[in-house]
């Protein structure tokens, strides 16, 4: 993704209330809140809700009470929602934005840093935030941290753990919101993450603890889900 702008708003009624976003756009509610309508459905946003608003998507909105906002411009290179975003822990959250304003007044490449930051967390709470969880849905997790640089398909797992294909998908969207093999996804991208920050290693060696076939495969997974390629990854965020 790219970074475009960051500021602080307040307002009682907005400009644009129905229509398109003229660029991509987040907001973080601090004060206030607003009734969001999309495809008919209305929703109501309260303060510490994270908010997308994708440039190509039809919408309504109406300030229900005073707003007090973070707004962010940003290309987002991957379809997002129109709506809220899931996020669990907000005080990191709102950390964050109040770090990225203050890059924005100086450096928008620090500032993306800070915009990556936040699809990061969401990303690893996706995969890591403790939620209620099936037994066997964590001796699947075990599994896979204790395999990652093997071939784990769908198949192996319904022979291996006696479940059925549709079984299996279901009892992991119960436990964590996604299929295994995404968890499986999400798993191995973090250890590269932390490899490639805290190792001197090759991606070709980082790739095969991680379970990809090869340097190349390991860099298009981290560019499509990440936004940009290990290496500026590594450049960007190296201790």
């Amino acid at each position: 993704m790219k970074f475009l702008d960051c500021m602080l708003r307040s307002m009682d009624k907005f400009g644009l209330e129905k229509g398109k976003q003229p660029t991509d756009a987040l907001f973080y509610v601090l004060e206030g809140g607003f009734d969001l309508t999309v495809n008919g459905k209305t929703v109501s946003i309260k303060p510490n809700d994270l908010v997308a608003f994708p440039k190509n998507i039809s919408f309504e909105r109406h300030i229900t009470s005073q707003l007090k906002f973070y707004y962010i411009k940003a290309v987002f290179e991957k379809d997002l929602p129109c709506g809220i975003l899931p996020v669990k822990n907000k005080m990191r959250l709102l950390s964050t934005f109040a770090f990225m304003l203050e890059a924005s007044k100086n450096s928008k490449e620090y500032a993306e840093y800070f915009l990556n930051d936040v699809f990061m967390q969401i990303s690893a709470e996706e995969a890591f935030v403790s939620k209620p969880k099936n037994p066997l849905v964590e001796e699947i997790i075990q599994f896979f941290k204790e395999n990652l640089k093997e071939k784990i398909s769908l198949n192996l797992l319904t022979n291996k753990f006696r479940i059925s294909k549709s079984g299996i998908i279901e009892l992991f969207k119960n436990s964590t919101g996604i299929t295994p093999i995404k968890y499986l996804s999400n798993l191995r991208l973090k250890e590269a993450e932390e490899l490639l920050i805290t190792s001197d290693l090759s991606l070709t060696e980082i790739a095969d603890i991680c379970g990809y076939d090869n340097a190349f495969y390991l860099s298009n997974a981290f560019k499509m889900e990440k936004g940009e390629s290990p290496k500026f990854f590594r450049e960007k965020h190296r201790i």
